[in-house]
């Protein structure tokens, strides 16, 4: 298997785990890059009850993440967003955070899809 098929069989599995959940309406990729050496997936998962998720990720050819964002949004409001961007160097776990919908930035580990849907899952 080619390095760019791996990347793109990864992608997949992600698209794959929200299309089969019940509290799914919609999961629309709104952009997809794929190289030999890297991949950029940015998700946009409509919900049942009109929130989203928004799912940006991208790695290397080891799935490796270089850069991501998890945002959990309700009418365009950061419900959660976790990421790494080098901006909270105060932040044990920098670059890993995590914004809350009243501002706060908490230390967290590197987050996952399943992590996601658990934390979402808890707010329905």
């Amino acid at each position: 298997m080619s390095l760019s098929e791996r990347i793109k069989r990864y992608f997949n599995v992600i698209v794959r785990f929200f299309q089969r959940n019940n509290i799914v309406v919609e999961v629309r990729i709104e952009k997809l890059i794929i190289s030999q050496k890297h991949g950029y997936i940015k998700l946009r998962i409509i919900l049942i009850d009109g929130r989203v998720i928004e799912i940006r990720e991208f790695i290397d050819a080891s799935l490796t993440k270089i850069k991501y964002a998890y945002s959990f949004l309700q009418r365009n409001k950061v419900i959660f967003r976790y990421d790494n961007a080098p901006h909270h160097k105060e932040i044990t776990s920098f670059p890993h955070h995590k914004h809350t919908s009243n501002e706060k930035i908490i230390a967290t580990k590197e987050p996952n899809i399943f992590r996601i849907k658990k934390e979402v899952l808890k707010t329905l």
